[in-house]
């Protein structure tokens, strides 16, 4: 069997800032509706991913409001190609790789879930991710989560405010991780060709993870969990020129901070209206 806890995971420096951190008590909320989080591990050089990003994105279609997932960049086939104008590979997919035990391309963390008989987080066998989704949908949430986000086309400055209203007791660490993920972006893909492959030059990347606001791991959520309270944090970044903010997207989720990595509650949003 394969133990993940055999490889060891170099830490990851936090220079996370937040421009302020904020927590109270207030009136207890009904809970949230469980929003799944799919993250889905994928390289331009691996022929069977463009399969794994289509069934993403069924799923997305099936669960409209209730589903979100992004596209990790890294492992062993994400080599540019000479024609390639992007490096979606960076610092933070290459430590979510290792930390949620991917063993190969495509592969999908489902609310970062071990799943009963499976070795690993990270489900290889794309046929599997549905039902996974299904299962995730019916649990309860303990925490709802907010993003409120603030764009200026002109600095090109955003910020995020996300706020997490805790709706029952918890008594295992959280995290705050916060992506930036962009769609639309054409450059080239190995994609099937009959019993062969081929690079498709102009291909279409979608919720392509470009960025975090907070470290790969996330930011601890330092106060005493119990039904009212609400933690709010509020996080600042410049995009850079090359992103067009149009098609980019903030994606947030509180998750368990210890051995046990699950997802209690995600949310999304778009930079721009």
């Amino acid at each position: 069997a394969f133990l993940a806890s055999c490889k060891e995971i170099p830490p990851f420096i936090d220079f996370t800032e937040t421009l302020s951190d904020t927590t109270y008590l207030d009136a207890v909320e009904t809970p949230q509706s469980r929003i799944v989080v799919l993250e889905e591990f994928s390289g331009v050089r691996c022929v069977n991913c463009p399969a794994g990003h289509e069934e993403s994105k069924n799923i997305a279609e099936a669960h409209p409001g209730r589903f979100v997932y992004m596209v990790l960049h890294a492992g062993f086939l994400t080599a540019p190609y000479a024609d390639s104008q992007q490096q979606f590979v960076i610092e933070e997919t290459s430590f979510l790789y290792d930390f949620l035990e991917v063993l190969a391309v495509p592969a999908a963390a489902i609310d970062r879930v071990k799943f009963a008989n499976e070795n690993t987080i990270s489900l290889l066998n794309a046929n599997t991710w549905a039902g996974k989704v299904e299962q995730e949908l019916q649990k309860p949430t303990p925490v709802n989560l907010y993003l409120i986000r603030e764009y200026d086309p002109v600095t090109r400055t955003l910020r995020v405010t996300a706020k997490l209203s805790y709706t029952q007791s918890i008594s295992t660490d959280n995290n705050l991780s916060v992506f930036i993920a962009e769609s639309h972006i054409i450059d080239p893909q190995l994609i099937p060709d009959g019993t062969s492959s081929t690079v498709k030059l102009d291909y279409e990347h979608n919720h392509i993870v470009r960025d975090m606001l907070t470290a790969p791991q996330g930011i601890v959520i330092n106060a005493e969990k119990v039904p009212g309270r609400v933690v709010v944090k509020v996080f600042e970044m410049v995009l850079p020129d090359a992103w067009v903010a149009e098609n980019c997207e903030i994606t947030a989720f509180v998750h368990n901070a210890g051995d046990n990595k699950e997802i209690l509650q995600g949310a999304t949003i778009k930079v721009t209206e």
